[in-house]
């Protein structure tokens, strides 16, 4: 209550002078007049207006906690269901994965049966060895390409019409000639030297040593020997096209090749050919057709730990998300007990504040019904009343009972509702990871 605002509103110096003007109230008057009164009244209005306030502070306490209650008891109800909600979610989410898991184990045992099968027929009682990756394998093919196109693109553009670049887009075009089908000998063709078949022995080897006369011998000498011919009126693509003197006296116009930079063609080119060669053998198993269902039972393996993997932190973020879904229901119960608590002492805090001001109002009513006698006393022609010289009276003013918050109403006990959940979601969580443990193994 702001006391001034009221006195200042009272003007008690102007009614005192008013009365004393028409010398009120009359000099035998043995009782206060109406101004006192209207200085007495004044202020109890203002206490009756205060306690109009406070209750409507309360009845606002009072929907605020009904909101609070309302969004505790659905936190309440959600932390009782977490350890059913939990359990439904996760056991679906096992029974999906562990379905995918079968028949993956399903696939696994045909894949080892074939396996089994395959070393049995080829008589192999060794593990299968191939690169665990082949970016060491692709490496080596590009850094041979880029090696060869580079060296031999220097050689080459000494005699290209076109300079450097057309040098290097030729070597490119010979390099790719002579490393790809090299490698590809040796994946599929030359591996085949340490098969059980005698025949597939005896056809391979035979192909590889065709390969290796004809082609990475023959290639790379007819290579040479058209650098060691150039035409510098024409283009090297049309030198490489119209290079019939190679063929006109074989064996012996293979090897009319003159000059270290064609012969240096025919060297890198023979050399990188043979490493091709010897990368594609390493590129897989030695013995043709190992590797690939070794591979098989071993992709199948990792997409089986994979999903076991993934269905545990599926699992175990399942856990974390009820938990911290726990956790925070928990606080909004505690947060709302709390916001009771304040609220209520709020109320109390504003009854304190009434009944002191309850004490300053009736000392300040006798504090302006004095100044309105003093100053009526001053003004006026006639002798004051004798009652003037008496203590005013009290400001007689019924206490009235405030709203109520009955807070044993509100009291929220979620009686271990949110410590039990995640006892039994814990113990869940270890049941299920056992259950996967045991039909995964």
């Amino acid at each position: 209550m702001n006391i001034e605002e009221v006195v200042g509103k009272l003007e008690v110096k102007k009614l005192a002078i008013a009365a004393a003007n028409d010398n009120l109230p009359p000099t035998k008057s043995g009782k206060p007049d109406s101004n006192e009164d209207d200085i007495r009244q004044s202020f109890i209005d203002a206490l009756y207006s205060e306690i109009k306030d406070i209750n409507s502070k309360i009845d606002g306490y009072k929907i605020l906690i009904a909101e609070r209650i309302q969004a505790s008891k659905k936190s309440i109800e959600i932390g009782a269901k977490a350890a059913k909600n939990f359990s439904h979610a996760a056991s679906t989410l096992k029974t999906q994965k562990l379905n995918d898991l079968e028949r993956l184990k399903g696939e696994l045992k045909i894949k080892k049966n074939d396996l089994e099968m395959f070393k049995n027929k080829h008589q192999l009682e060794r593990s299968a060895s191939y690169p665990q990756s082949m970016s060491l394998i692709w490496g080596i093919i590009g850094v041979l390409l880029v090696i060869e196109t580079v060296l031999n693109g220097n050689v080459l553009a000494q005699k290209a019409t076109g300079g450097y670049a057309e040098g290097l887009g030729y070597a490119f075009i010979i390099a790719l000639i002579n490393v790809v089908p090299a490698f590809m000998v040796g994946k599929y063709i030359y591996i085949h030297i340490w098969h059980i078949s005698r025949f597939r022995r005896i056809a391979c080897t035979f192909l590889s040593i065709l390969w290796f006369l004809f082609f990475s011998i023959g290639w790379n000498l007819f290579v040479a020997h058209t650098r060691s011919h150039m035409d510098f009126g024409t283009s090297l693509g049309e030198n490489i096209k119209g290079n019939e003197q190679f063929f006109s006296n074989p064996p012996v116009s293979w090897f009319d090749i003159s000059g270290m930079e064609s012969w240096t063609l025919l060297f890198v080119g023979f050399i990188f050919s043979i490493i091709a060669l010897i990368d594609g053998v390493n590129s897989d198993d030695h013995y043709f057709g190992y590797g690939k269902v070794d591979k098989q039972v071993k992709a199948i393996q990792e997409e089986i730990n994979d999903d076991i993997n993934i269905l545990t932190e599926e699992l175990d973020e399942l856990k974390k998300t009820y938990e911290r879904e726990i956790d925070m229901n928990e606080q909004t119960v505690k947060s709302g007990n709390n916001t009771i608590e304040n609220h209520h002492a709020s109320r109390d805090m504003l009854i304190r504040t009434f009944e002191n001001d309850v004490d300053s109002v009736k000392g300040q009513a006798k504090i302006q019904i004095k100044k309105y006698r003093e100053e009526n006393k001053r003004k006026r022609q006639e002798d004051p009343p004798k009652f003037f010289e008496k203590v005013p009276a009290a400001l007689s003013f019924k206490k009235i009972h405030f709203k109520k918050i009955n807070i044993d109403d509100f009291d929220l006990d979620p009686k271990n509702t949110f410590i039990d959940a995640k006892l039994s979601i814990a113990k869940e969580y270890e049941q299920l990871n056992s259950d996967i443990a045991e039909k995964t193994s």
